[in-house]
Formats: C-alpha cells, sequence, structure tokens
C-alpha cells in the first residue's frame, strides 16, 4: 500500500516510466539507450542501456523503496550529481505494475534477472544478456485500475514518452537514443562529439537550426557557466514549449529562468510570442537543491535572482549587439531598459511598454505623419494585401455618419481613425477583419459548407517527431474544417485541399502553430477544438498589423462591421474598436 501511494507521485503516466528508467541509464554510464512502447506505454515499455549494470547480490534490493547506490553517506543529499538518488523510480514502477529487470556488470560471466509483480519480487536467476541493464514493464495499472482509467489514448501517451526522449537527447548528444514503437521507430540519433546543432535540426527542422544563435558566459559571481541556443527575434512561436532549460544538463522548470528570458527579449518580439531557447546552467550542485519536488522538475537555486540577472544579462547583450536585431546599431551599449522590472520579488507585474490605440492616437497627434488611404496613391509593396484579399460580405446599407464621404484615415498601417458625430472611433484592422472572418468560417462550419480549394501542387509539410504523433488525434478535425491531409513517409505529410479563405495562408505556418498549442490531455467538447481551430483559420486568414490598406479595403472594413454596432471584439475577447468622444479627448489635451 505504502509503494502503491508512493507511486502515485512518482509515476503518472507512461512517460514518467521512461523519465526514470533513462535517468538511471546516463548515471549508470550508458553510451546506448534504446525505448521500445506499445500501445503508448500502457501495454509494455522496454527500456535498454549498456551501462555499468547491476550485480547479483543487489538486484535484490533494487525494488525496495529508498534503497540507491547514488548516495553514501548524508553530505552527498546536499550536492547531487546524479540524475537519480531517492531509490523511489523501481519501487513505485514495480507496486503499479508487472516488471522484468535483467542486468549483467561488465565484471559478471552471465547476467540475473528478478521479476515483480504488484510488489511482490522473484529471487534473482541467470540469464542470457550483454553488459548493461534491461528493465521491461508490462500492465501499467492493472492493479490501479481508476488510475489507469486517467490514462489518454494511445498516440497522446506516446507525444509525452516522445517528448521526455527528445530532452534526454538535447541534453546528452554523446549518448546513442532510439525510440520505437511497435514496428516504427521515431527516434534514432547516433551518438555526436557534443554536437546540439545537429539534434536540433532531427527535432525541430533545419528552418530553426538556420536562425539559432549561440550565446556563452563563462564564470560570474555565482560562478555559473551559461550556453544557449536561441533564436533571433523574428523566429518566433505561440507558446513556451519550446524553451528547454537544464541545471547540469537535469531538465527543468524554473519561473526566475523564464521570467529572465521574457525580459531578455522584452520590445524585441511581439507580446504572446515566445523564443525558441535551449539553456544548459552549469553550477555546483552544493549551491542548488534538487530534492523540492517530487518528480525533481524544480530545483531550487541558493541565489535565484542573481542567476536571473545573470541570463538576462548574456541574452539580452547578445541580442542587441547582433546583426540579426533590425534597427539597433551593431556595438550599441547596453544598459537596463527603463521599462525593465528591477525590482523583486517574483509576482511584481513587469511594466510593458505603451501600445495599442492610444499610442497610435498620440503618434499621430505628435507626428503630423499620417495616411490618409483613401486619397493616396498605394505605393507600398504589392504583395502587403493581394496574398490575403479581404474576403468581407457585401452590406448594402451603411449607418448615417458612416457613409462613404466620412472622414477616415490609416494609421501606422495598423490603425484605422474613423470619424463619428460625437468624436472617434480607433479600430485594430487586424482584429475587426478576424471577427468578420470568425463569423464567416462559423457559419460555413455550421452549414457543413466550408468551401475548399484543391491544391495543384500537393503541399508536402515535415513534422517533429512529436507532431508526427499527435497529428494523427486531430486529422478528422481538420478535415471537418476544410483540410484535407494524408500521410508522406515518416514525420511528414502533404496537403491536398485547404479552405478557400486559406488558399494564400502559410499552411505549414498554420499546421505548426495548431499542433503546438493543441492540448491532447484535457478533457473538452469537441465543439472547443472546432472553435479553437476556427479562430486560428481566422487569424492567419486576417489582414495583419502593418499591412496598408487601400481605401476600398478600409471602407469594406467598416461596412462589414456596421451592422454589429460597432461593439466588435476579436475572436479572442481583444477589443477591435475603441471609441473616444470629443470631451475625453478634449479633456487629453487639457481644452
Amino acid at each position: 500500500m505504502i509503494d502503491k501511494i508512493a507511486a502515485g507521485e512518482v509515476i503518472e503516466r507512461p512517460a514518467s516510466i521512461v523519465k526514470e528508467l533513462i535517468e538511471n541509464s546516463i548515471d549508470a554510464g550508458a553510451a546506448s539507450v534504446e525505448a521500445t512502447v506499445e500501445d503508448g506505454g500502457k501495454k509494455t515499455i522496454r527500456v535498454v542501456d549498456n551501462g555499468s549494470g547491476i550485480s547479483p547480490d543487489d538486484l535484490p534490493l533494487a525494488f525496495l523503496s529508498h534503497t540507491t547506490s547514488k548516495i553514501a553517506d548524508e553530505p552527498d543529499l546536499f550536492a547531487i550529481r546524479t540524475l537519480g538518488f531517492r531509490g523511489e523510480a523501481l519501487a513505485s514502477i514495480g507496486a503499479v505494475s508487472q516488471s522484468r529487470l535483467v542486468s549483467r556488470t561488465t565484471q559478471s560471466p552471465e547476467a540475473y534477472e528478478i521479476t515483480i509483480s504488484g510488489g511482490k519480487i522473484s529471487q534473482p536467476k541467470p540469464a542470457a544478456a550483454p553488459p548493461g541493464t534491461t528493465v521491461e514493464v508490462e500492465n501499467l495499472f492493472y492493479n490501479t485500475p481508476a488510475r489507469r482509467r486517467f490514462l489518454k489514448s494511445s498516440s497522446v501517451e506516446l507525444g509525452h514518452i516522445t517528448d521526455v526522449v527528445t530532452r534526454f537527447a538535447l541534453s546528452h548528444p554523446e549518448i546513442r537514443f532510439v525510440l520505437t514503437s511497435g514496428k516504427q521507430r521515431l527516434v534514432d540519433l547516433p551518438s555526436t562529439s557534443g554536437e546540439i546543432l545537429e539534434r536540433l535540426t532531427h527535432f525541430f527542422g533545419q528552418e530553426l537550426t538556420d536562425q539559432i544563435e549561440v550565446v556563452a558566459r563563462t564564470g560570474g559571481n555565482d560562478d555559473a557557466r551559461l550556453r544557449a541556443y536561441i533564436s533571433r527575434p523574428d523566429y518566433t512561436w505561440p507558446n513556451s514549449k519550446h524553451q528547454f532549460y537544464y541545471f547540469n544538463r537535469r531538465y527543468i522548470r524554473d519561473r526566475v529562468i523564464s521570467r529572465a528570458i521574457a525580459q531578455a527579449y522584452l520590445n524585441l518580439i511581439p507580446s504572446g510570442r515566445y523564443p525558441f531557447v535551449l539553456l544548459f546552467i552549469e553550477m555546483d550542485p552544493a549551491n542548488v537543491d534538487v530534492n523540492v519536488h517530487p518528480t525533481k522538475i524544480e530545483v531550487r537555486f541558493r541565489d535565484a535572482w542573481q542567476l536571473h540577472d545573470n541570463i538576462l544579462t548574456a541574452i539580452r547583450t547578445h541580442l542587441i549587439k547582433s546583426s540579426s536585431l533590425p534597427g539597433v546599431p551593431e556595438g550599441q551599449p547596453v544598459g537596463e531598459p527603463a521599462n525593465w522590472p528591477t525590482g523583486r520579488p517574483l509576482g511584481d507585474p513587469v511594466c510593458q511598454p505603451t501600445d495599442g490605440p492610444m499610442k497610435a492616437l498620440v503618434d499621430f497627434f505628435a507626428t503630423g505623419k499620417t495616411e490618409f488611404t483613401a486619397e493616396a496613391p498605394r505605393t507600398q509593396r504589392e504583395d502587403s494585401i493581394s496574398p490575403r484579399p479581404l474576403h468581407l460580405p457585401d452590406h448594402s446599407a451603411v449607418r448615417a455618419g458612416l457613409s462613404g464621404d466620412t472622414t477616415y484615415l490609416q494609421v501606422h498601417n495598423s490603425y484605422i481613425i474613423q470619424q463619428t458625430p460625437d468624436g472617434i472611433m480607433i479600430i485594430d484592422q487586424h482584429a475587426l477583419h478576424e471577427r468578420i472572418l470568425y463569423t464567416k468560417f462559423s457559419r460555413q462550419f455550421a452549414d457543413a459548407n466550408i468551401y475548399r480549394q484543391r491544391l495543384l501542387m500537393p503541399q508536402v509539410i515535415e513534422l517533429t517527431p512529436r507532431q508526427a504523433v499527435v497529428i494523427h488525434e486531430v486529422l478528422p478535425y481538420l478535415k471537418k474544417v476544410g483540410l484535407e491531409i494524408e500521410e508522406f513517409g515518416k514525420n511528414t505529410v502533404n496537403i491536398q485541399a485547404v479552405p478557400a479563405l486559406l488558399s494564400r495562408v502559410d499552411m505549414k505556418e498554420f499546421i505548426t502553430e495548431f499542433l503546438i498549442d493543441f492540448e491532447p490531455d484535457k478533457k473538452s467538447d469537441e465543439s472547443v477544438l472546432y472553435d479553437k481551430l476556427l479562430k486560428l483559420m481566422a487569424c492567419k486568414a486576417a489582414v495583419k498589423a502593418g499591412d496598408p490598406l487601400t481605401g476600398e479595403e478600409i471602407q469594406s472594413l467598416l461596412s462589414a462591421a456596421t451592422d454589429s454596432g460597432y461593439t466588435l471584439t476579436c475572436p479572442h475577447g481583444r477589443p477591435a474598436i475603441h471609441k473616444l468622444s470629443l470631451t475625453e479627448i478634449a479633456k487629453y489635451f487639457n481644452r
């Protein structure tokens, strides 16, 4: 019973077992680790390594609670240098599965094996096996059916296992990693001489690797050595799932580190976007407590804020000096920007730069540089709008005060200022167009009549191993919203047809962003997932901030908004229109 309770903390899903077993393999000095799973790990998990092995005398102890060879005395607990140290993993695995362990040391002439089922351990017996250790785990949670019911589909669980292998492979390039699901080999990475970029290319593609820059920092007040592989500011993701932090090559999650990265990119990337970051921190283990979380995913640094400042300074300095940052002269001195948060604690709000309609309005009145797009000749690049034509419904009636002779103008190619009888309206052109397209997609979806456009040349898209697993979960949903996608070899798919309104959208970006943001673990009504898809479709197809519009296109947007009484928000709830009365404007200027 005690081991089952402990297993509830350590063993959450099949990926937890793969993680614990790979940690043991690495601690044993393995140069090769092979993981094989069936049914997403729910039926079988098998991890084979060529490490130092376990002696026959120690085998019976392997599945006992709190038995470990990685700590000799109490002081070792405060300077952990191994990935595992508690002695809980195998005991927890054995308590909720039927397992078999075969091991042979390099000095032993033969291997020995033991089995465990529901916590009952057999006596060691001879077996045939090369030096190293093999652990087979079958029928996970067979004796705790309530836990088993909480497991997800096989593809979802396999996706989590792929994530685990990815994290270890990135931090240990000198080790060969293999992941096989059934008869399909998902990962087969030979050992390299510490070359991380090869593995980045394997997991995330050449496109990402081409955008990577390396930041290194040696020594400092905390004696921490940093090495970061970061993406340029113009290459970002919709969430932080592509940020990996390692302390002494242990994968961790840490809010202070995340805060430092966000501040390093402050004002350099759009709000709501995240850079790729692969960060390695090497530090004296005596300055870090790794025994603060059941799954060891979190650690506690002795001086977290000193580390925070070092990470922030190293990355920010590199980004400012880097030639990849447009508009900043090379060699420009780096100081702490006025809107960098300097205080602590962690909960203090981050001062964001002023942005949005009010900034556009102030800039308009302050500089006098406006673009009356209803009258000015179209001198911008021709592809600014043509790849994303404004698919707007026709409106024959326009409300009084919003007719064709009403004054309007576009500011910074992002906001439209519209004169009204009692003031002005400031319109976010992207948010408004996004709402219009979302409404149109929703009506077509409700009528099961989303117009498809078959591609003359199918578009082939390369996926990461994790995305290749997850896409099986979403193919039926994508098809129902107008996307016809077929498998096309290992980790690749080809797109046969797309919704007509998305014909000019970058479908690789669309598919990748949806798969990154897809949360298969969250049980939700199908309508929620479809709504999420429709919102993403509208966002990608809508005109963007920074796109110049003709007077005709502006008038179409204004006309389409009329029936809604100018109370629109974008599908994500962000305001699309902001009203300012003459009284408010006069008050702002102290009139």
